[in-house]
């Protein structure tokens, strides 16, 4: 799970309706090799890393994991810094690895949805700017606190991000606090079954996935 998708089409009219499913990077447009390392690329284990990092702990009050204090605070710093700024696109594509010296990068709104794109390839999505700055401040407190942390590529990067994003508890700004729900999302040809974590208050999604995948 990623907030970085492997689309790599622009979107069309229905774009806002449609269940983004997060999950992989696409491929550089340019000749370069942009975003990759010589880390070793299989799949991390999310709940091992947070665990191994400080990030979550076991709750005390439940049979589930939670984030430690140490992490929830820092985190939700990060969040107010970047809900008062005006994000780049630059800023979206260097917080995932990817290269900002000589690529070009734009970022574009559907909806709520933000999309980011290299040239005319579509590299990343969230479904909310309440979802891309909660990325972008838990990849600056990661940053902190694991020395490997800019040698994995966007990939990597996303999936841990994206998989984080479900212990957030409140929603940046004064968007209330976090949802669990089901819901139908309609397309133009189909219905589909979805797990949404949205914001109370101001309905912003911050995750979005299919059930049919989870099943």
């Amino acid at each position: 799970m990623s907030g970085l998708d492997a689309t790599t089409n622009q979107p069309d009219n229905s774009f806002a309706k449609e269940t983004q499913i997060e999950g992989s990077t696409s491929p550089s447009t340019s000749t370069e090799s942009v975003g990759t390392t010589d880390v070793d690329s299989q799949e991390i284990e999310l709940e091992t890393y947070f665990l191994d990092l400080g990030i979550l702990e076991p709750c005390k009050d439940e049979d589930d994991l939670c984030l430690t204090e140490d992490f929830s605070t820092a985190w939700s710093e990060q969040i107010d810094q970047f809900n008062d700024e005006d994000i780049s696109a630059d800023q979206a594509a260097d917080a995932f690895g990817f290269d900002t010296t000589d690529d070009k990068y734009e970022t574009e709104t559907h909806g709520d949805a933000q999309v980011l794109y290299q040239g005319s390839g579509v590299i990343g999505k969230w479904p909310s700017r309440a979802a891309l700055i909660t990325d972008l401040g838990a990849a600056a407190v990661i940053e902190t606190i694991d020395s490997d942390w800019k040698e994995y590529d966007p990939q990597e990067k996303g999936q841990l991000l994206n998989g984080l994003r479900l212990f957030f508890e409140v929603c940046p700004g004064d968007s209330g606090a976090v949802e669990f729900n089901e819901e139908t999302v309609e397309s133009c040809c189909q219905s589909h079954d979805v797990l949404a974590v949205t914001c109370a208050d101001s309905g912003e999604r911050l995750f979005e996935h299919s059930l049919d995948e989870l099943q």
